[in-house]
């Protein structure tokens, strides 16, 4: 009795050390509390990282954004696993605009800019421009060498995607014949894309995506068409009263934002 009693007056002295340490705990754990509210990690689609790394490194130029972070990984989870991060953070990545049925989640979307959608061929295919109908030609198989349209004389290895690619959704209708092609390899990352086209192997093959993608491989221009994909962010519609939510969208909106996705290669979003 008398080790309690004594240990019960050592607490009911509340000596300053011990109270200094009771309140450095207590400060500590609201420090991290508000530490994790303001990191947010903006994960999901691949085509748009790049986009949404410069969004976020011109937003929190404003005075009143200072404290949060904004970590976009590199690593793609896919348009639906950015849907899928919403729930989570306030944002996620999207790799095309959201369907119906996907607002009807309880989503909504921001849509920062357009994405230029392109063809790519290895380096070893020596030409830069083709017309639609060499284009359709080469992915129906009806030219099946590189020398038919002025190129190397070498055979075309033809590159796809999984169907359910975002960019790939938007190719389509502006080339149905993608659809219809007999690839010789199909990828479901852009990286893998890009890492086959520039192996030996990928010497002589064409692919497609994203062209914010495919730094340093041989673009295509295709006559007459420039197809381009919107891109952005997506949030569950309770946060729309949230500070970031607004101030996102505001910004997305301004001039500001206009003036910068022109000077890094992007459209303005497609209505």
């Amino acid at each position: 009795m008398s080790n309690l009693h004594n240990t019960g007056n050592c607490m009911n002295a509340k000596s300053p050390a011990l109270m200094y340490v009771f309140f450095m705990c207590l400060l500590l754990c609201s420090s991290l509390c508000v530490a994790s509210e303001n990191r947010q990690v903006v994960a999901g689609a691949g085509p748009s990282t790049a986009l949404v790394k410069l969004f976020f490194r011109a937003l929190v130029q404003q005075q009143d954004l200072e404290n949060y972070k904004f970590l976009i990984p590199d690593r793609s989870i896919k348009h639906a696993g950015g849907i899928r991060a919403s729930n989570e953070y306030i944002f996620g990545r999207t790799g095309r605009q959201l369907s119906d049925a996907e607002k009807n989640q309880g989503k909504a979307e921001i849509i920062l800019a357009a994405m230029p959608l392109v063809f790519v061929t290895g380096k070893g295919v020596g030409i830069n421009e083709l017309s639609y109908q060499q284009l359709e030609s080469i992915f129906k198989s009806k030219i099946t060498n590189w020398r038919e349209v002025g190129g190397e004389d070498a055979d075309i290895v033809l590159v796809g995607r999984e169907k359910t690619e975002a960019s790939l959704s938007v190719l389509r209708l502006h080339y149905p014949f993608l659809d219809g092609s007999d690839y010789d390899m199909v990828f479901a990352r852009d990286h893998r894309v890009v890492n086959f086209v520039n192996s030996k192997t990928g010497r002589y093959a064409i692919s497609f995506g994203a062209k914010a993608n495919f730094d340093g491989l041989n673009v295509i221009n295709v006559e007459g068409y420039s197809p381009a994909i919107n891109l952005g962010l997506v949030y569950d519609i309770k946060n729309k009263e949230h500070p970031l939510v607004k101030k996102s969208i505001a910004f997305s909106n301004g001039i500001e934002w206009m003036n910068i996705i022109k000077r890094n290669g992007y459209f303005i979003k497609n209505e």
